[in-house]
């Protein structure tokens, strides 16, 4: 999740919230502990680029002597799906230097996918990390589900993984029968090559339009068309799937047609 599209809520509503937070974010793989994505105040904590960050492991933020501790920490949190207790570490910055701050992890899941995010808030604060990890992802969810774009994550084959009910909405089913389903079978069958040249550039990370159109179909045949606007899904340098924003543009299409004829 490297690119920066946060500033445009119809672009990466998720990335706004993320990048925004007041305390350092961090999300990591649950089986891994690699870092695959970290926040604004957690560059400025760490005195680190997110590209430094990204692709560490999670122990790697800490001084030595207290890795073992994060581990824990990430691991309770993995193992029993449930915020670990707070803990004050020592954060290492570029330079070496080391920062205190409470550390707290938790089970954060988008779809049918899991991620342990972790939170470094000042320790001069009151420790309310729990509640506040509670009510992000409240919010998180609150977001996504009442979005007015079609949000979607796809692999790389292009089977769905996740979306929400704006993005069934779109295509007229029900939120549940259209996880699973191709990408490609809601595609026109005449914007298809191109749709498919499109993402399959992005996956292999060739130069490709991240906004284009194109008409998509329904579960009962008719013709939507549709404004998307499409970025790489990343795990470290791995791409593993794409991201996806959808503007129903129907009825203004619909409409200019109307006014040339």
């Amino acid at each position: 999740m490297k690119n920066n599209e946060g500033r445009e809520v119809r672009e990466d509503i998720y990335r706004y919230f993320f990048d925004f937070a007041n305390d350092a974010l961090f999300l990591a793989d649950p089986e891994s502990g690699i870092i695959l994505d970290a926040n604004l105040a957690a560059e400025k904590l760490l005195d680190r680029p997110r590209d430094e960050i990204i692709g560490l492991h999670q122990t790697q933020l800490y001084d030595p002597e207290e890795g073992e501790v994060a581990r824990k920490g990430f691991a309770e949190a993995a193992q029993r799906s449930k915020t670990s207790e707070d803990q004050i570490v020592q954060a290492e910055r570029r330079d070496g230097s080391h920062v205190l701050a409470h550390l707290t992890a938790s089970v954060f899941k988008v779809g049918e996918r899991k991620f342990i995010q972790g939170i470094l808030r000042d320790p001069t604060h009151p420790p309310r990390v729990e509640a506040a990890l509670r009510e992000s992802e409240e919010r998180y969810r609150d977001l996504v589900e009442k979005a007015g774009v079609g949000i979607l994550i796809d692999d790389e084959k292009g089977n769905i993984t996740f979306c929400n009910q704006r993005f069934a909405d779109l295509f007229g089913y029900p939120l549940d029968e259209v996880k699973g389903v191709s990408v490609q079978s809601l595609i026109h069958s005449e914007d298809l090559d191109r749709v498919t040249k499109h993402r399959f550039d992005q996956i292999q990370s060739r130069p490709a339009p991240s906004q284009y159109e194109f008409r998509g179909i329904k579960s009962d045949g008719t013709t939507i068309h549709l404004e998307v606007h499409s970025a790489p899904l990343r795990e470290g340098d791995k791409v593993v799937g794409s991201k996806s924003y959808f503007l129903d543009l129907t009825q203004r299409r619909r409409a200019e047609a109307a006014f040339r004829s």
